[in-house]
């Protein structure tokens, strides 16, 4: 009887507590092992973050000792030669390369005391109005490139102004006949030395200049209104310029692009969004109006010259005089039209069997 009780009641519920128990000890198995999974991460974690630091410090302790040197040796020079430790100049005079390259490297170590003391220096030393010509490549990635980042990591307006007043010193280099820039750029004058970048030693600097270098400043209505007026202005008499440039000869004509080259300029401004595409549209209309003011007969600044002789003749001209003024300035545009178009065939087919 006892035995039948055992089997009928107790046997089942031990095989239940058996199933139970052995649930409960798979899922705390798969725990133990998560905890284990999760504890070996950790512990890999804190070794990789100990590591971490440890090349922090390196690599901070590293900067320091060049940096310390640069200010004991070379203070207010472009660099240091570190066998003699003497300073010396790129171009014969300093421009700050190391200071202005170092800048941003001091914030991100939070070097504060040496943030303040080597910004001061740049704003109150650094001038690029000078007689001297530079290299674009080397200018752009150090001191505007350099000028623009110490900008963005403390918002100080002062190396903004610096960078920008760079930036327009060195477009000059980019007035070349395939839109590459020269290797040489007089900061002072403007003027290009040394063919245009082509050699295979120089092709991969083309790419450092770009959009890379654009910084979005916030403006008020009246500042935009201010610094478009300005740039509208330099882009005005930086045209006018190239049109004195090919009057003394001083640019070839072979620089002249037509309808050719401004669909190429549309379809890559285009390409890179409607910023880009509103700025081409701003300097075309720009190059219109200034165009439209050159002393050719059938153009608006022809017409003025026209009636200013008209008012010194004391009587206007007679309808035949002024019917072969206007074919003359017809035939002038046409030229400089079929010249343009030839200069943009002869390019493209140069490009297409290059």
């Amino acid at each position: 009887m006892n035995d039948r009780i055992f089997s009928k009641f107790f046997v089942p519920e031990l095989g239940r507590a058996r199933a139970i128990a052995h649930r409960y000890a798979n899922v705390a198995g798969i725990w133990l092992v998560t905890l284990a999974v999760f504890a070996a991460q950790g512990c890999n974690r804190s070794h990789e973050e100990v590591q971490a630091q440890r090349m922090v410090a390196r690599v901070k302790e590293e900067f320091l000792h060049a940096w310390r040197n640069y200010e004991r040796y070379a203070w207010g020079h472009d660099a240091l030669r570190p066998l003699s430790k003497t300073p010396h100049d790129w171009y014969g005079q300093s421009l700050l390369m190391t200071p202005v390259d170092a800048l941003d490297t001091l914030i991100l170590m939070n070097l504060d005391a040496d943030v303040a003391k080597t910004k001061e220096l740049i704003v109150r030393d650094l001038s690029f109005d000078r007689d001297i010509y530079v290299k674009n490549f080397e200018i752009t990635i150090r001191l505007l490139g350099g000028l623009l980042s110490g900008y963005q990591l403390t918002n100080d307006q002062r190396l903004l102004k610096l960078a920008e007043d760079l930036g327009n010193r060195l477009l000059p280099a980019f007035n070349s006949p395939t839109g590459l820039p020269y290797v040489y750029v007089n900061l002072r004058t403007g003027q290009v030395r040394d063919p245009v970048t082509k050699q295979i030693k120089t092709v991969g600097r083309i790419g450092a200049v770009g959009a890379d270098v654009t910084v979005r400043v916030p403006m008020s209505p009246l500042q935009s209104v201010r610094v478009a007026g300005r740039q509208t202005w330099l882009t005005a008499t930086k045209i006018v310029d190239v049109v004195r440039g090919l009057l003394t000869r001083e640019v070839s004509v072979k620089q002249l692009g037509g309808p050719i080259a401004i669909t190429r300029a549309s379809v890559a401004a285009a390409q890179s969004g409607l910023e880009s595409l509103f700025l081409l549209v701003a300097l075309l209309s720009v190059n219109v109006a200034v165009l439209n003011l050159l002393p050719i007969p059938i153009l608006d600044g022809g017409q003025i010259l026209l009636n200013i002789a008209e008012a010194a003749k004391g009587s206007p001209f007679s309808a035949r005089t002024r019917e072969y003024i206007l074919r003359f300035g017809l035939v002038a545009i046409l030229l400089i039209f079929a010249l343009s178009t030839f200069n943009d065939v002869r390019d493209f087919l140069a490009r297409l069997f290059a």
